[in-house]
């Protein structure tokens, strides 16, 4: 089967992670000549120039440049493929011009990653789906929520769950190493939240239940992994609240690593401009056996069994958040055999192989 696959870009990002554990699925199953084409150049994932695919990057003079529908247009013509993927409304909508032109090919629609609430036209993510799903002969979501929350249709939309590789968390560093990195003792219980600082999260919350928490006990540290324009603004909220026990760490590359000291893992959302798709950083928690505590709402809903695997949480609610996070310094056994809990079940609903099956049968269903 020839598969032409489109994404807006290869920089690192949750959606990017799980087309090309796909790709890896894709070439470990055999029989498929693969074509990636980003409409963006830069590759941050190296190793895509090692892999038996054909990478095509397309350069654009700028965000109106109209040459990429001929581009794109042209690639269709000499790959000739039975099915184009994309996984980015721009290169949805990139590719409409080719799918009236040349009829061949099915087209899966990846646009939806996300579950926002109360979506209206104006909302360009929105406005992309109405515009690409006619032209659509399947949709891809990554949540039943997502595919709730853009109202795709029905008949021709697909829940596929995100595939994770269990082997990145092997083989790590030993975990006092990262202890004595951050200057933390073993003895604490160490909370962590793994999300760029940007308005769609919700590291305000986060950082407000650190400061309620200090108040009871000096024995939790809250750790914030990630980058973003948010980021400086939460150092200086964390300042005038005179919070001592929350550590802001940047860009981490060695995330596994820093998981395994974890005790739990949030992901706090902001519901008013975001909703969660399914979301890897707590897929990667669960993986390490950690219990984790997320926003409602979205794909966190369809990921968190409430008091089995974690907790979920109103939104904006930091007296809640202290509360569930000191509920499980109190009670560390009930603790880690919710984590055992969360290892259990990602480990059998969101495996690579899985995703890959679910993708193959998607493929067939339209050639």
């Amino acid at each position: 089967m020839k598969l032409l696959v489109l994404v807006d870009t290869l920089a690192t990002g949750g959606k990017e992670r799980r087309m090309i554990e796909l790709l890896k699925g894709l070439i470990k199953t055999g029989g498929y000549e693969i074509t990636l084409v980003s409409t963006t150049p830069g590759v941050e994932y190296s190793y895509l120039l090692e892999m038996p695919i054909k990478l095509i990057e397309l350069q654009r003079s700028n965000n109106r440049d109209l040459t990429i529908f001929s581009k794109i247009y042209k690639i269709i013509k000499e790959v000739k493929p039975d099915v184009i993927h994309s996984w980015g409304s721009m290169s949805s909508l990139y590719v409409l011009p080719s799918l009236i032109f040349y009829r061949k090919a099915k087209f899966l629609n990846g646009i939806i990653a996300d579950a926002p609430e109360n979506l209206s036209i104006t909302n360009k993510y929105y406005l992309r789906s109405r515009i690409t799903f006619p032209f659509s002969d399947a949709i891809a979501s990554n949540s039943k929520a997502g595919i709730k929350s853009y109202k795709a249709p029905i008949e021709k939309s697909f829940c596929v769950y995100n595939g994770m590789d269990f082997n990145r968390f092997v083989n790590l560093k030993p975990k006092q190493v990262v202890l004595d990195k951050l200057g933390l003792k073993d003895d604490e219980f160490i909370v962590g939240m793994i999300a760029a600082f940007e308005e769609r999260k919700d590291q305000e919350t986060l950082v407000r239940a650190a400061a309620k928490i200090q108040e009871q006990t000096d024995k939790v540290r809250i750790l914030f992994l990630g980058e973003g324009q948010l980021k400086k603004p939460m150092e200086e909220l964390a300042d005038s609240l005179k919070v001592k026990n929350v550590l802001f760490l940047g860009r981490i590359t060695d995330v596994e690593d820093h998981i395994q000291i974890f005790n739990a893992g949030v992901l706090a959302t902001n519901n008013t401009v975001h909703g969660e798709g399914i979301s890897n950083a707590l897929i990667e928690c669960m993986a390490m056996a950690k219990p984790v505590i997320g926003t409602k709402g979205g794909g966190t809903n369809e990921l968190i069994t409430d008091g089995k695997d974690g907790f979920l949480i109103e939104p904006k609610d930091p007296d809640l958040l202290a509360e569930k996070i000191l509920y499980l310094f109190n009670n560390k056994t009930e603790a880690e055999e919710m984590g055992k809990n969360a290892q259990k079940m990602v480990m059998e609903r969101f495996t690579v192989d899985r995703m890959t099956t679910d993708f193959i049968a998607i493929y067939n269903s339209l050639v």
